[in-house]
């Protein structure tokens, strides 16, 4: 069998790190799908032998770090696998996870997200390729998931608890409501998420304190982190889509007219729907417009690696290419030199970190692989015109500042 292929394979297709340890713990080899990457202060030593012993020869183990990040423990006949860091775009209740000092959100935020259903099936590939008799999905996912009609559960009690008068209507519940409601924005349908609203007064539902006011903002807070986990599982970065909920947050406590808080709310969840739709057409308009299945992969290489510093030599050879021919062909197609898309890319991206969230521009340009914080101003400024500063505090204030604003 071609152990070195199967392990190129799913780290590219992970964008992670598989690792390869003998029985008695010693790592035999280590592949990377994204050369920059590398996670030894975070899984030392001490935590990879934790995660070693947690998988049997039966069942593989997927287990996270403080909650945020994920790896899995695969066990064959003569070696033990290690696969990850990885982020999951969707919550997945895992039974096992090791507590380790504070992840640096800087290294957190180059941490490649897949669906748990592709990490799932990448997994089973390495333990499955050495067993006589597969293991199964559901054995794996028993083995490692908090059951899943258990969340259904407790999301029912904490309905029936806070709005007791509507259990008897189980079609205008707020469970029910509040699965359309997210299913909305999840989904980036803005024009039923406006019809659900004229349907029903979110704040008309309950009580969460004894104070109208109170009540009110808890509410608001809840319905806030709510939308920025729907629009997580509808694709929008997880750093950006926490950091606007805090910003919203944080404009919610600082009212003191329900009214207001309602409208606050009301415009979060819309400000989500559209994030997660405008991420929705953008997507469809690159499947529209290829043109080359070259070209296809090329782009989607760079998308999964706008993290890392990119260059066109390391894109050809992870796709097999010749450089210059790679260089020529996107430019014939796309109209652009790949140099100058990667950094128009990497400048879309910084943009939204401006505006959405709470990092430094030095983290900003190190997380995005510039050479220093002088260089990613440099660009942005030729990209847009406009210094980073600048930037941040005009459309921040121009989005989030202003209480007249109107819902779109």
């Amino acid at each position: 069998m071609n152990i070195d292929y199967l392990m190129r394979y799913i780290s590219c297709h992970l964008h992670t790190l598989i690792r390869k340890f003998g029985k008695d713990s010693r790592i035999l080899e280590e592949f990377c799908g994204r050369p920059e990457f590398k996670d030894r202060t975070v899984c030392t030593p001490d935590v990879a032998q934790q995660l070693l012993t947690m998988c049997t020869p039966e069942i593989p183990a997927i287990v996270s770090l403080n909650s945020e990040i994920i790896y899995a423990s695969v066990e064959t006949p003569d070696e033990i696998f290690l696969i990850g860091p990885v982020k999951f775009f969707s919550p997945v209740y895992l039974k096992l996870n090791v507590d380790i000092p504070p992840i640096p959100k800087k290294w957190l935020m180059s941490v490649s997200g897949c669906d748990f259903s592709v990490f799932l099936k990448d997994v089973l590939l390495c333990c499955n390729l050495f067993r006589s008799i597969p293991c199964t999905a559901q054995e794996t996912i028993s083995l490692n998931c908090i059951r899943e009609q258990s969340t259904e559960e407790l999301r029912r009690q904490f309905s029936s608890l806070y709005f007791p008068q509507e259990v008897t209507a189980p079609s205008e519940s707020p469970f029910d409501r509040e699965l359309w409601e997210f299913e909305n924005i999840e989904n980036g349908d803005v024009q039923k998420l406006k019809y659900l609203w004229t349907k029903s007064c979110l704040y008309s539902s309950g009580t969460l304190a004894k104070n109208k006011l109170r009540s009110s903002k808890n509410i608001g807070i809840m319905t806030v982190a709510l939308a920025s986990r729907a629009a997580i599982r509808g694709g929008v970065v997880p750093e950006i889509a926490c950091s606007l909920s805090d910003i919203y947050i944080q404009k919610i406590e600082e009212e003191s007219e329900e009214e207001n808080i309602c409208r606050l709310t009301y415009k979060c969840e819309l400000h989500y729907a559209y994030m997660v739709r405008e991420l929705k057409d953008y997507q469809e308009g690159r499947i529209k417009t290829r043109k080359s299945p070259l070209i296809h992969q090329c782009k989607d290489y760079i998308f999964s690696h706008l993290h890392d510093k990119l260059c066109i030599r390391d894109i050809a050879k992870e796709l097999g290419m010749n450089a210059n021919y790679l260089s020529e062909c996107f430019k014939q197609h796309e109209g652009i030199s790949m140099k100058n898309f990667i950094l128009k890319e990497k400048i879309r991206l910084a943009k939204n970190l401006l505006i959405y969230s709470q990092y430094s521009y030095l983290e900003i340009a190190d997380s995005l692989s510039f050479s220093s914080q002088s260089h990613l101003g440099k660009e942005f400024k030729k990209e847009t015109g406009f210094t980073l500063r600048h930037y941040r505090e005009m459309y921040r204030k121009k989005e989030y500042c202003s209480k007249d604003l109107p819902l779109e």
